[in-house]
């Protein structure tokens, strides 16, 4: 039962919109809540992308994650519009990975128009998203509601997610998750903007905001004949419109068929960036993410077909230093510090100074540090254990010297139809190399090889 909005929330709920910006605005108008969770027609693409992990009554463990999203295909809204969803279940138990997506045409607010992603205007009490894919574009489909409690977006707010689809090995896939989020929405990047270096280069120019600590009161999972009751585990929600950037990737010049249209957008849509995209959860109540950028592979080896599978063998203790990145810390509701949290920095190739470095776990054995490669794409391999070291002026505010990640299902490659595959997958976090001291999960993207 969606609880009715008080005759005062500012009395009740004390909170403004838009977040206070912290620096430089990157473009107008700048993000207000919740607005900024209706579809944003003035952008190529919109998704809302949860991920993390789950534990059900037995002790198990799960990797989720779930994307929704719309691209315009031609370049002007509103039509037309291909909708799409992944869904993403692994198992720790099982060490296996099933994957299911979804496509279809046109996109409305207008919850009485049919199509295959359905969002009306978000309000502080209302939000609903819809995908019904239409044929012949598989059977997943997905509706993710607000149910109660605080506005939405706010601490406190509840939610619902109920998705289900067949796997690549005809596997059915079910999972519904019940949702508190513990520490509202928090804007990502530099004031909620996240973009290339130079506005000259390839890539996708972003607004993202995230509720980072969204946790699993209770729910379901079903996996072909096996289901589970699921009670604890936590989701991840990073909301982004994306505008592309003129010198990489572009709109559709022309009409297509149907299947055209999708598969070229797919494709468009695929390089997001080269690197890795992890989000930390600490039991502290620390959120953070941090996003170190691979170098190309041209730029240390002489033989780019070998070294396509290599880029995971990355950081500075095997020379190998992040092109670039950027991170944000976001700290427990009650901390002492404006705007709740801080931009920080993964520093350069030619820049020493950085609020975190990330490294494969055994620089020192690279070929023997922990990793997987793909069954299917046998140029690509990814790492599966990491350490990310933080600079020592983050310790003020309860940031671990180091942290080692180690991922929950080493098999969590993904691939969107008609786009380049990569890795997405929960991890584990520990603060000692042995891994023995849990503080925490997280989630790692791998992108390095699109």
């Amino acid at each position: 039962m969606i609880t009715p909005p008080p005759s005062d929330p500012y009395q009740i709920y004390p909170y403004h919109w838009p977040v206070i910006n912290p620096g430089n605005s990157w473009a107008v108008p700048r993000i207000a809540m919740p607005q900024f969770f209706s579809i944003q027609w003035d952008y190529a693409i919109d998704s809302w992308y949860y991920i993390g992990h789950g534990i059900d009554d037995a002790g198990d463990s799960y990797s989720f994650n779930l994307i929704v999203g719309r691209r315009a295909l031609r370049g002007r809204n509103p039509v037309p519009q291909m909708a799409y969803l992944a869904l993403g279940v692994g198992s720790h138990a099982a060490q296996k990975f099933y994957g299911s997506f979804g496509y279809g045409l046109d996109v409305s607010d207008d919850p009485t128009h049919p199509a295959a992603l359905i969002l009306p205007p978000v309000t502080d009490f209302s939000f609903d998203i819809l995908f019904t894919p239409l044929p012949p574009f598989s059977d997943t489909k997905a509706r993710i509601r607000y149910t109660g409690g605080a506005p939405v977006g706010i601490a406190g707010a509840t939610y619902r997610i109920d998705c289900a689809g067949t796997s690549k090995d005809r596997e059915a896939l079910s999972l519904g998750l019940d949702l508190k989020d513990e520490r509202g929405t928090m804007l990502e990047g530099a004031s909620g903007c996240v973009e290339p270096p130079n506005e000259t280069d390839k890539g996708v120019f972003t607004y993202e905001v995230a509720q980072p600590r969204l946790t699993i009161t209770g729910g379901t999972l079903a996996i072909g004949a096996r289901k589970v009751n699921l009670v604890g585990g936590s989701l991840w929600h990073d909301r982004q419109a994306y505008t592309l950037s003129p010198y990489g990737g572009g709109f559709l010049p022309g009409a297509g068929t149907t299947e055209e249209m999708v598969t070229q957008a797919s494709k468009e849509v695929a390089t997001l960036y080269r690197g890795m995209w992890i989000a930390l959860t600490l039991d502290s109540g620390i959120s953070m993410l941090v996003t170190p950028q691979w170098a190309p592979v041209t730029d240390w080896i002489k033989d780019p077909i070998k070294a396509k599978g290599q880029q995971w063998v990355s950081g500075r203790a095997v020379k190998r230093p992040p092109t670039g990145g950027y991170g944000n810390l976001f700290l427990p509701p009650n901390a002492d510090r404006y705007n709740g949290g801080a931009l920080l920095s993964g520093g350069s190739a030619s820049d020493n100074d950085w609020d975190f470095d990330v490294n494969i776990f055994d620089p020192q054995n690279p070929q023997d540090s922990p990793h997987w490669q793909s069954p299917d794409y046998d140029n690509n391999v990814y790492g599966t254990k990491w350490a990310i070291t933080f600079s020592d002026r983050l310790g003020h505010w309860g940031v671990p010297k180091e942290i080692f990640v180690v991922a929950l299902v080493d098999s969590c490659e993904n691939t969107l139809a008609g786009s380049s595959p990569f890795w997405e997958g929960a991890a584990r976090l520990y603060s000692d190399r042995a891994c023995t001291q849990p503080i925490g999960y997280g989630f790692v993207e791998q992108m390095g090889y699109n």
